[in-house]
């Protein structure tokens, strides 16, 4: 007999289902490996793209069976129960749990044995502070885009220079300041995995290579992700524009960042395919919106942000910019109108490519504009006046 806490099966059926498909069907077909002995209870998911295993060092009776995911559901409840697995003479599994005082039982036929085993943990690996753990959420979440040949549906590890780097294509995020126990760079695919709440967050965060996978372990649970060798990953480098002298260096007031990034969502042409604003980085900084169909602009004005060098005038995504400001970057590069904005801090870059610079939104008289507030201000609007 093996005994798990039901608040165990409620973390490990919730990570599990991040890493599957969400169709009823795939899920019902997914096996889950339940293992009790010396060393402690594992529960493992073991797919072609991803290995996830959560790891009880505490000493167990002897156990091994393999159990629908749909078994995970049945029991995990809503308590601070346990649960017991119990194998039977016909190769079923039985499971015995009690919810709200009612007792439960289940049998589960006998699941086929996963054909490939859970990848070893290496005898090397690297310690890391638990930020990676954000990092690579922040990595994954980047959209995978479409580029022919190149990898941008996976991630890059960057041995030599530690870091994590994710583009569509549109945008680049190279984040900095990890180790890694290998020199060169590896690919790992996609997976909303590290975005799961019940992984620790305060934990440190350590990483492995074995011949076939990029492994990492926080607290008790192992993520294995296969090795991509096939794709070919876009040297990013040589998109990021250079510092320039000449360049526009405009920097948002810490206190203003988290109002301008709520506002974006709420000026005009929020819905359209590219959601466009204009950003006005002159001696007083102005962001400038208009729909598509509409004849009125709609200005917000950033009192608080300075601004060093020339003047310049963008087009630009708004939602690269909510990004940026949600990452926490303050402080952007603009070198001209048809080049990347760069945004950089002591560890982390991302640059994101402009828009059309032709259909940059000039001032106009009688624009609404919206003031920022301060702290315990309520947001204020008015024509907009002569400068």
């Amino acid at each position: 007999m093996l005994t798990i806490p039901q608040t165990v099966l409620r973390d490990c059926h919730a990570v599990f289902r991040r890493a599957l498909p969400k169709s009823t069907m795939a899920r019902s077909a997914t096996s889950i490996q339940v293992l009790g002995g010396r060393d402690g209870i594992r529960l493992r998911l073991l797919q072609p793209d991803i290995g996830i295993e959560y790891h009880d060092p505490s000493p167990a009776e002897l156990f091994s069976s393999a159990i629908p995911m749909s078994a995970l559901a049945d029991c995990e409840g809503r308590g601070n129960g346990t649960v017991e697995f119990h194998s039977l003479k016909n190769g079923h599994v039985e499971l015995r749990w009690e919810q709200s005082g009612i007792p439960y039982q289940r049998d589960y036929a006998p699941r086929e044995a996963v054909p490939i085993p859970f990848p070893t943990w290496p005898t090397r690996d690297t310690a890391n502070d638990p930020s990676l753990l954000e990092a690579l959420d922040n990595a994954m979440q980047i959209p995978t885009g479409s580029s022919g040949r190149l990898a941008l549906t996976c991630i890059q590890l960057r041995g030599k220079q530690g870091d994590v780097v994710a583009t569509d294509g549109r945008q680049l995020l190279i984040q900095g300041g990890f180790q890694f126990p290998w020199r060169d760079s590896v690919l790992v695919s996609r997976t909303p995995i590290f975005a799961a709440r019940e992984l620790p967050k305060g934990e440190v965060v350590r990483v492995a290579q074995s011949k076939t996978h990029v492994l990492f372990r926080i607290g008790g649970w192992t993520i294995a992700l296969p090795i991509e060798t096939s794709p070919r990953f876009p040297n990013v480098d040589t998109v990021i524009p250079k510092a320039d002298q000449s360049a526009t260096r405009w920097q948002v007031g810490a206190e203003e960042a988290p109002a301008l990034a709520k506002v974006l969502d709420d000026l005009p042409a929020a819905d359209e395919e590219l959601a466009p604003v204009t950003l006005d980085v002159t001696r007083t900084v102005t962001i400038r919106a208009r729909a598509e169909e509409g004849k009125r602009c709609t200005e917000v004005v950033l009192p608080r942000s300075s601004v060093d060098g020339k003047a310049s005038r963008v087009v630009t995504d708004r939602r690269f910019l909510q990004k940026a400001l949600k990452l926490g970057f303050h402080s952007f590069q603009i070198t001209t109108p048809d080049k990347p904005i760069v945004c950089k801090d002591d560890r982390n870059l991302f640059v994101w490519i402009l828009l059309d610079p032709t259909t940059a939104l000039a001032p106009q008289p009688g624009a609404l504009r919206v003031m920022l507030p301060a702290l315990g201000e309520k947001t204020r609007l008015a024509p907009a006046v002569s400068d």
